[in-house]
């Protein structure tokens, strides 16, 4: 399930934005959050209950 690695990067960068923008660094406080929230809705869209790989044909070997 790959899902499962990508909630520890999510926390992980919100809370590094966090601090970022308590120290006044807005840059790295904009590319944190942005790559938080792309891990945070890839791992989302990958959960087996949402069905989202089913419907496009489920996990293929790439060839």
């Amino acid at each position: 399930m790959r899902c499962k690695p990508l909630f520890p990067r999510w926390c992980c960068l919100l809370i590094s934005a966090q601090w970022e923008m308590v120290k006044g660094i807005t840059f790295g406080y904009t590319v944190l959050l942005a790559f938080g929230f792309h891990y945070g809705g890839y791992g989302v869209m990958l959960m087996p209950y949402r069905g989202v790989v089913d419907a496009y044909g489920g996990k293929t070997a790439a060839g």
